[in-house]
């Protein structure tokens, strides 16, 4: 015997693609953060900070917790031709606002564009590709990230002679870690951004060193 109701459906009115695999998850987080990206991109173009004295400059920043133990590892960004700063700021998301992800930088280091074939649109141009192209990659504190992000930019201009005057022909974190470290200039205020870098480091070591006294 079968029965004459008709058999009702429920529609959902969610836009959400089937997730079936680990590829279509990432694909759609991709797609949401894209779709914020652009967002605030609109919105953010009225705001933007720039500060003419980090023109060409690669910036830096503490990065909580890692920083205090370890100085010599911070948060990476560069700043446009007009000194915008923009930094890989998590999975598929690059700030180019001007303003970074933990901070004004501490430190900067301007680099000799004299040599760079195509002046400063070139420069503007090869940051904006590296922007583009992490806004496509998840974040990877070891392996890929806003070290890797400025690196990628960095190879992209011709002209521009590698790091440590040139002995290195390419640019890569780990370069780009000790470049900062040693010859990264301290920005304003100077006492307190050195605190910032090295304050946390000098009291871990005064306490272990005051456990092991007493």
């Amino acid at each position: 015997m079968t029965s004459n109701n008709p058999t009702t459906t429920t529609k959902s009115n969610c836009n959400i693609p089937p997730i079936e695999t680990m590829a279509d998850a990432e694909n759609f987080i991709r797609q949401q953060h894209q779709q914020q990206h652009h967002e605030q991109q609109r919105r953010q173009q009225q705001h933007r900070h720039a500060d003419p004295s980090l023109s060409y400059t690669i910036l830096w920043s503490p990065l909580p917790f890692i920083t205090w133990f370890i100085p010599i590892i911070g948060h990476l960004g560069i700043a446009t031709s007009d000194g915008v700063a923009c930094d890989f700021q998590g999975p598929y998301y690059v700030g180019d606002s001007g303003r970074m992800a933990f901070g004004r930088p501490t430190r900067a280091l301007t680099l000799n564009v004299k040599d760079l074939t195509g002046g400063p649109e070139a420069w503007d141009e090869a940051i904006k590709r590296s922007n583009e192209e992490y806004r496509t990659r998840m974040h990877n504190i070891c392996c890929d990230n806003c070290h890797s992000h400025v690196a990628y930019a960095l190879n992209r201009m011709d002209g521009l002679r590698g790091p440590f005057m040139g002995l290195c022909k390419e640019w890569n974190m780990v370069n780009l870690c000790f470049l900062m470290f040693f010859r990264g200039r301290l920005l304003q205020p100077y006492f307190g951004n050195l605190v910032c870098q090295f304050g946390p480091f000098f009291v871990f070591v005064l306490i272990v060193w005051l456990v092991k006294k007493f």
